[in-house]
């Protein structure tokens, strides 16, 4: 058997085997993220495998039963990541630099990923990896191909994800639609929200009305701690907006409702509107 026949077929092995482990991950998060490229770990005992693996899912804050969603169409920018993920992605400019972690081939990649990205239109097809937490997304895996896609777009594009939600936090996974910037105020606007809006009749006028009229709320937003939710109510129009806090004078609009809105486990805030 020729080496790099052995390196497939071993390879598909320890795929398998991962999927023992990992039995409802997708295959696609598997290959990319935990099972390795190169090296030979055919002489590795399992006990040491599993133990390999467990550790590099539970540091990342995920589970066995973690769940994924592909996200064909995620809108991505550099706010909708968390803290250390931006600053990382700032940092390494383009791929002029590394920040001294030493990354094997770094340039070599980069390049890689810019010219993969232009024969494919601009963005890879291929999935980046994320993880939604309450301070925004963690970039697990596409660091190269996502640096050279906000070098190309600073203002943010759109393509493929695999998501997962980090323990202990509840709810679906976010896709952003979009964002208004108002005043001070940025709101990113859920694609469930537009959702709602439709189901239940909802005037996006309306809505536009309401959160404008938010803006001379400011006494109250501050008081609403970061990643918390709360209800928007607004009288007149009889609208509630469930909305949460991402930073400062950042908001994520998650769903409508066309009647008073009531308190409920994670929402122990309403703001109400009036004329």
């Amino acid at each position: 058997m020729r080496a790099n026949e052995f390196i497939v077929e071993y390879r598909d092995r320890l795929l398998q085997y991962v999927k023992s482990l990992l039995p409802t991950w997708p295959d696609y998060v598997l290959k990319d993220w935990l099972v390795p490229n190169k090296g030979n770990f055919s002489n590795l005992p399992a006990d040491a495998l599993r133990n390999s693996v467990m550790e590099k899912v539970q540091g990342a804050g995920l589970t066995t039963n973690t769940k994924w969603q592909l996200i064909p169409n995620m809108k991505f920018t550099m706010d909708m990541f968390n803290p250390k993920t931006k600053q990382l992605l700032i940092g390494r400019a383009g791929g002029s630099s590394d920040l001294g972690m030493g990354i094997p081939k770094d340039k070599e990649r980069h390049t890689t990923q810019a010219t993969l990205a232009q024969q494919q239109g601009g963005i890879r097809k291929e999935p980046v990896i994320l993880i939604k937490s309450t301070d925004g997304y963690e970039l697990l895996e596409g660091w190269h191909r996502t640096i050279q896609h906000f070098a190309k777009y600073p203002d943010g594009y759109t393509g493929p994800a695999y998501v997962a939600v980090a323990q202990g936090q509840q709810g679906v996974v976010e896709n952003r639609l979009g964002t208004l910037h108002l005043g001070p105020l940025t709101i990113e606007i859920d694609d469930h929200a537009l959702d709602r809006a439709r189901q239940r009749g909802i005037d996006p006028y309306a809505v536009d009305r309401i959160l404008k009229k938010l803006t001379t709320r400011l006494d109250k937003l501050e008081k609403i701690e970061l990643g918390e939710r709360f209800w928007v109510y607004d009288l007149t129009s009889n609208i509630a907006l469930g909305i949460r806090r991402l930073n400062n004078n950042r908001y994520y609009l998650k769903t409508m409702i066309g009647t008073q809105p009531q308190l409920m486990p994670g929402i122990s805030k309403i703001i109400t509107l009036k004329l």
